[in-house]
């Protein structure tokens, strides 16, 4: 029992942890945003776990929340201020 508490949830998560620290922030938030879709997404593809709309729309709204923040919104602000034909 305790092999299985260490090497199938302590060490994986240590790892997991120690390795969000050697990449950037951005990386590491949008690593830390889709963890819980991806193992939603592992339960019901491996345990027939069946999803309820509230579900599926919080993974919905999880993909459109990763789309948006990886936006390159600085060329877009810049080229807005620069276009004369906006303000």
């Amino acid at each position: 029992m305790v092999f299985i508490i260490i090497a199938g949830t302590l060490l994986p998560y240590a790892l997991y942890v120690m390795s969000l620290g050697q990449l950037k922030p951005t990386t590491a938030s949008l690593l830390s945003t889709i963890e819980p879709m991806v193992a939603t997404l592992l339960s019901v593809t491996l345990l027939h776990v069946h999803l309820r709309m509230f579900q599926v729309l919080g993974i919905l709204f999880i993909i459109s929340t990763i789309f948006l923040i990886s936006l390159p919104l600085e060329r877009i602000f810049k080229k807005r201020l620069s276009d004369p034909k906006i303000n």
